[in-house]
C-alpha cells in the first residue's frame, strides 16, 4: 500500500471513530459494529478525550509510538474483534478462555485484553513478514494461556 493510501484510509478510519463517538454521546441508537465499538470506547475513559479529537487526529495523521503510547484506536479495534470473536463463537477456543480466565477471577475486561495480545503479535507478523493468520498458533496460545495466572501470562509474553 502506497503512502497516499495509507492516509486516506487512516483519515476515513479515525472519522468513522468519531462519528461512532458522537453518536453514541447524543443517545443515538447504533447497531452491529458500532453499537460494539460504542460500549467499547465507553469502556475507556483514558481515551475519551482522543475519540472527541478523533476527526482533527484524521486531518493531520497523526501517529502513535507503539514503544510509548498507546493507540486508542487500535485499542478498541482489537477488542472488537475479540468481541465479534465471541458473539459468533469462531474459533469456539475463544470463548472456551473467558470461561477458564473467570474461574480465575479475571475480568472479561482483562482477558480481552489478553487475547487481544495474541491477535496483536499475529498482526505484527502479517505486517513484518507476509505471512498468514496462524489460527492453530492462535489456538495453542488460548489454550496454553488459559490456566496461567495473570503476572506469569505477562512475564511471559512480554519477555518474548
Amino acid at each position: 500500500m502506497d503512502e497516499e493510501t495509507r492516509k486516506i484510509l487512516h483519515s476515513l478510519n479515525l472519522k468513522e471513530f468519531h462519528s461512532i463517538w458522537e453518536d453514541s454521546k447524543a443517545g443515538k441508537v447504533l447497531e452491529g459494529d458500532e453499537k460494539v465499538i460504542a460500549h467499547l470506547m465507553k469502556q475507556h475513559p483514558e481515551f475519551h478525550q482522543e475519540f472527541e479529537m478523533a476527526d482533527v487526529y484524521a486531518d493531520i495523521d497523526l501517529q502513535y509510538d507503539p514503544d510509548k503510547e498507546v493507540n486508542p484506536f487500535l485499542h478498541i479495534a482489537i477488542h472488537s474483534i475479540v468481541e465479534n470473536q465471541l458473539a459468533a463463537n469462531d474459533p469456539p477456543e475463544v470463548a472456551e478462555f473467558f470461561k477458564r480466565r473467570k474461574y480465575k477471577k479475571e475480568t472479561r475486561h482483562e482477558t480481552s485484553h489478553m487475547v487481544g495480545l495474541f491477535i496483536m503479535e499475529q498482526i505484527f507478523e502479517i505486517l513484518k513478514n507476509g505471512v498468514p493468520f496462524d489460527l492453530d498458533r492462535y489456538k495453542r496460545d488460548l489454550e496454553k494461556y488459559a490456566v496461567y495466572n495473570i503476572k506469569r501470562f505477562y512475564d511471559e509474553r512480554m519477555g518474548e
